[in-house]
Formats: structure tokens, sequence, C-alpha cells
């Protein structure tokens, strides 16, 4: 559960400053909710993030391994060597397909 969150986060939060950075507004908030179901006491967790959504192409594509939105694409041999002291948040193309695994 924690790696899917991240990755849903990280995704909303990174949609959201480059639309933010488009259109030249603050960055807005992300807005997580979580509610509790009164039959079952299961628990819902709403995410509400300011990016732009994904076209419908986009959306097929996004559950298929090394597809990414992500402008800039991490080099793999650099993040390899150097990924003890960066980790990049966005751009190899796993984190929503390993999610819907997990899930």
């Amino acid at each position: 559960l924690f790696y899917v969150l991240l990755e849903i986060l990280k995704n909303g939060m990174r949609t959201s400053v480059v639309r933010a950075k488009e259109q030249g507004t603050p960055i807005p908030v992300l807005r997580v909710k979580l509610s509790r179901g009164q039959e079952d006491g299961g628990v819902t967790i709403k995410i509400n993030d300011s990016g732009q959504g994904m076209h419908r192409r986009t959306m097929r594509k996004a559950w298929s391994y090394f597809f990414s939105t992500a402008p800039e694409k991490p080099s793999t041999a650099l993040e390899v060597t150097d990924f003890d002291k960066r980790a990049p948040l966005a751009g190899f193309g796993f984190g929503l397909p390993i999610s819907r695994n997990l899930a």
C-alpha cells in the first residue's frame, strides 16, 4: 500500500508543479482524504491534485512498463552509478505498472 500511494502522490505532485509553472501560478495543495466505510469498515483514499489529467490515448499507455509522461527521462547508466546520491522521482516508467500489480 505504501508503494502504491507513494507513486500516485509523486505523479500528482509532479504534474501539479508542471502545470503551475506553465501557468505562472503558485503550486497548489495536493489533498488526501481518508474515509471509513460504514458497512464494511473499509478505508477509501481519495487524492485530489491540480494536474492536467491524462488524455485517453495516454491513459491506455500509462500502465505499460517504460512509458512515462515526465519531460526529462533519467539516464539509466548515470542513475545506477549515482543512485545513492540522487534518486529520480520520475521518468523510468515503472511506478504505475508496478502499483497496478501490487493493488
